[in-house]
């Protein structure tokens, strides 16, 4: 009986000697897949393979190479290479198989370490031919240019953004920052994809830049502006040693924006991109998805093409009919305070049903400046003024490219402010008089000086420190002369520093208005 056992154990360690095919992990499918699906496999030789997704039985122990390609997309390349497999190793060793233990190369002991390679395919660069092939607009380095709006993140509290280790990740509004990084981060990775196409944006989210004088001769007076949200963030992610593992899902909408007719929106497209990813943080995901997104647009969209083929109307072209404007200029007064208190009367609240701002009258029968923005597509407005009377204003005329609008009250012997037809200095003292915020601080004062003079999307504008607010817009800046030397119009305000006000200089309001002043 001893012996029938012995020769037992010889025979199992005998068999066992190629024990790796019975403890290796079989793997009897490879599969490769794309995104986007479709693309097209081929090895390291060049041979078509076919298309993904694509599954072929692979030899054991051999290694693969292949090239995923796509049109429009960089080409991606797969490596497949097997391993050692330790468990295989391990279990031989346990029954002695020692001739196992020793022929360590063996192929019986090699396996993959993954049935399945995903090919996370990116948006291929334009080529310097395709670049100088946009016509249109011929524009140095075959640029086009468009204003980027800072982008709508529609993300609320508490929402379920997808599952981390298999449980719900809420996003959590007190900490942005870990989910979707940075307001200026987003608006610059959407910027940097947009250069990438040889798309220029002067205006990146809250950051306005003026072209040089090289470039102003053929920078077009006006830029389409685009306004991006994201409707939808979503991923599933493995967390382990400080490290995400996994993939994800970004759903966005995307408009371009025509300034010259009312902001009307020219092009909204949607795009839904995935990405896998592994890194260190979430945010890292949402700035990837960001960008994939930006170049799904980008290409499928011909957008390039579109900005380049767009005409836009300028300011100068919308100022329409000539109309005249009888002026009075302001008496001479020895204290400030006299000087503020005949100004308030030339300065108005405009309402309409969805809101306020505030005008100035530049004329005693009845003409008053304001921001198109102020009146919006209404024909009518109410017009009430310091001492409390309210009247009915027709608007005359819209200039929407300039943000400029002109409104008439049928009265007489009111009193005006006249246009200063030059340019304000820096370091001038100003004062603005509106109704700032809520409609019972109408005819506010607020003082400052101008500090800066600003191209802002083709258009120039007075920049000044005057505490400014949004029912301000369409007030009047004034001098020290009690001259208008601007029509208020934004403000900017951003993490950092203080608000900074905005003012279409008065002799552009005269232009752009078509006003003659007798």
């Amino acid at each position: 009986m001893h012996k029938i056992i012995n020769r037992a154990v010889i025979c199992c360690c005998v068999l066992l000697s190629g024990c790796a095919t019975l403890f290796t992990a079989k793997i009897n499918t490879l599969r490769i897949e794309s995104d986007p699906p479709g693309a097209t496999i081929k090895d390291a030789e060049g041979h078509e393979n076919g298309t993904a997704p694509y599954e072929f039985k692979p030899e054991q122990g051999k290694t693969y190479s292949f090239v995923v390609s796509k049109e429009g997309y960089e080409n991606y390349k797969i490596d497949i290479k097997p391993k050692p497999d330790d468990f295989a190793l391990f279990g031989d060793a346990l029954l002695l198989c020692l001739p196992c233990i020793v022929d360590l190369p063996s192929k019986a002991y090699l396996t993959y370490p993954k049935s399945k390679y995903v090919a996370d395919m990116t948006r291929s660069r334009q080529s310097s031919e395709e670049k100088e092939s946009h016509s249109g607009r011929q524009l140095t380095g075959s640029r086009v240019y468009i204003n980027v709006l800072p982008p709508d993140i529609k993300l609320n509290n508490k929402d379920v953004l997808g599952k981390v280790n298999n449980s719900d990740s809420k996003y959590n509004s007190d900490k942005p920052l870990s989910f979707i990084g940075s307001p200026e981060s987003r608006a610059d990775d959407i910027c940097s994809e947009f250069k990438n196409y040889s798309i220029y944006p002067l205006q990146c989210g809250i950051n306005k830049f003026t072209p040089d004088e090289s470039m102003r001769r053929v920078v077009p007076e006006k830029q389409l502006n685009l306004k991006m949200s994201v409707d939808k963030f979503t991923y599933d992610l493995k967390h382990k040693s400080e490290r995400y593992d996994g993939s994800g899902q970004m759903e966005t909408t995307w408009k371009l924006l025509d300034p010259s007719q009312e902001m009307k929106v020219v092009m909204e497209k949607s795009a839904t991109v995935t990405a896998q990813f592994n890194g260190n943080q979430i945010r890292y995901l949402f700035s990837d998805l960001l960008r994939k997104s930006v170049d799904e647009y980008i290409v499928t969209n011909k957008v390039a093409d579109f900005i380049s083929s767009k005409e836009l109307t300028s300011a100068e072209l919308l100022k329409g009919e000539e109309i005249q404007i009888r002026n009075r200029v302001a008496p001479k007064f020895e204290k400030t305070k006299d000087l503020i208190n005949y100004c308030i009367k030339a300065v108005v609240t405009i309402k309409t049903d969805k809101g306020f701002g505030s005008g100035a009258v530049i004329s005693s029968d009845g003409f008053i400046v304001t921001n198109e923005h102020v009146v919006e597509n209404n024909k009518e407005v109410t017009v009430k003024f310091n001492n409390g009377f309210s009247l009915k204003g027709t608007v005359v005329k819209k200039n929407a490219s300039a943000d400029l609008a002109l409104v008439k009250v049928d009265a007489s012997d009111l009193t005006p402010l006249s246009l200063l037809n030059s340019e304000a200095e820096i370091g001038e003292d100003v004062f603005a008089i509106g109704t700032p915020a809520d409609i019972s601080l109408e005819q506010t004062v607020s003082k400052g000086i101008v500090s800066g003079k600003r191209v802002i999307e083709g258009l120039k504008f007075l920049q000044t420190d005057v505490s400014i607010n949004p029912g301000n817009s369409g007030g009047p800046l004034i001098n020290q002369s009690g001259e208008i030397v601007g029509i208020n119009a934004m403000k900017i305000i951003a993490q950092g520093f203080e608000g900074l006000g905005f003012a279409i200089p008065s002799a552009d309001v005269i232009k752009m208005l078509n006003l003659v002043i007798k």
